[in-house]
C-alpha cells in the first residue's frame, strides 16, 4: 500500500513501478509519498501566483506549463495505480449521490446532523462501472465542484445507508460529451473522530475522518485530516466512541490540495472520563 517503486538487484535494470505480482528477496523497494505531498503543493503555490519562494524558475518559466508537468508528474509517475488494474463490472439504473470536500464530509458524517442533504449541494452521478476499488461515474451535467484530487462522500441516491468516502482520481469528458469521474474507494466505513493536542500548550481539537482497515483490499486504517494540522511525529489523543487513544502520526500515504491521509501508530488507550 506504500511501496510504489523498486529495483531488482538479481537484474542490473534501472528502477520501474511496483507491480502487485512482483515478489522477490532481490527487489528493494521505496514510496513516494513526501514527494507527491510536496508537489502538489508546489503545485497550489504556482496556482495561487506565490511561487518565487518556493521554487526557482526563470523569467521566461511560463507557469501553465509547469503546472502541467507537475500534473503529469503526479499522475504518471507517482501516483500508485492497483485500483485502476481492479475488473470493472458495467452497471446500469444506478445513481449516486455525492457530497464534496472536507467541509462537506465533516458535516454528513455528524451523526446527529440528520440534515446534511439541505445544507449541502449533493451531486447526481450515474455509475457506468464498478470495481472493488470504486466507480466510473457519469453525469447529465458540467461541474465545477468534483475536481481531480477532492475528497467525495457517495451513497446510492435515496438510500439512508452509510456513507463511502473516496477521492476523484481523473475528470474527463465522457464519449457522450458528458463530464465523467474515476473515484477511487478509500473506505465503506468512514468515521468521523475528534483529535486533541497533547504536547502542545493550545487546547486544540481537530475534526478528522478515521478509515478502519480494509480487509478485503488489505488497505491499513488510517486518518484523514486538513493539510495544516499534519505533522510527522504529532502526538495526539483520537476519542472514539467511549475510548480515548494515544496516537502518533505517521508517514503520509496520499493527499490532495486541503488534505493528507496519513497512517499512525497506536500507543496505547484509555477509557473516556
Amino acid at each position: 500500500d506504500t511501496h510504489m517503486h523498486c529495483v531488482d538487484l538479481s537484474t542490473g535494470a534501472g528502477a520501474r513501478k511496483l507491480l502487485e505480482e512482483m515478489h522477490s528477496p532481490s527487489l528493494r523497494c521505496w514510496s513516494m509519498a513526501d514527494l507527491y505531498l510536496q508537489i502538489r503543493k508546489l503545485r497550489a503555490s504556482l496556482s495561487e501566483g506565490d511561487w518565487s519562494e518556493h521554487v526557482e524558475l526563470s523569467e521566461d518559466c511560463d507557469v501553465p506549463d509547469c503546472i502541467e508537468l507537475l500534473d503529469y508528474v503526479a499522475r504518471y509517475w507517482i501516483r500508485p495505480e492497483a485500483a485502476r488494474r481492479l475488473h470493472r463490472a458495467p452497471v446500469e439504473d444506478r445513481m449516486l449521490e455525492m457530497a464534496c470536500g472536507v467541509g462537506a464530509i465533516y458535516s454528513c458524517l455528524q451523526t446527529a446532523d440528520k440534515d446534511c442533504g439541505q445544507k449541502i449541494p449533493f451531486e447526481h452521478w450515474a455509475v457506468q462501472d464498478e470495481s472493488e476499488g470504486g466507480y466510473g461515474l457519469v453525469e447529465a451535467r458540467h461541474t465545477e465542484r468534483a475536481q481531480e484530487g477532492k475528497l467525495v462522500l457517495v451513497k446510492p441516491t435515496g438510500h439512508d445507508g452509510n456513507w463511502e468516502i473516496g477521492v476523484v482520481r481523473w475528470k474527463r469528458d465522457g464519449e457522450s460529451g458528458l463530464p465523467a469521474l474515476g473515484v477511487e474507494r478509500l473506505s465503506d466505513d468512514p468515521k468521523q473522530v475528534t483529535l486533541t493536542c497533547v504536547e502542545e500548550n493550545e487546547a486544540q481539537s481537530i475534526k478528522t475522518v478515521f478509515l478502519p482497515k480494509l480487509y478485503q483490499r488489505d488497505i491499513d486504517s488510517s486518518l484523514i485530516l486538513q493539510t495544516s494540522d499534519y505533522r510527522d511525529g504529532r502526538l495526539l489523543d483520537m476519542h472514539y466512541r467511549n475510548n480515548i487513544f494515544r496516537i502518533r502520526l505517521t508517514e503520509v500515504v496520499d493527499s490532495g490540495e486541503e488534505w493528507v491521509r496519513t497512517h499512525f501508530d497506536l500507543l496505547g488507550n484509555r477509557g473516556a472520563q
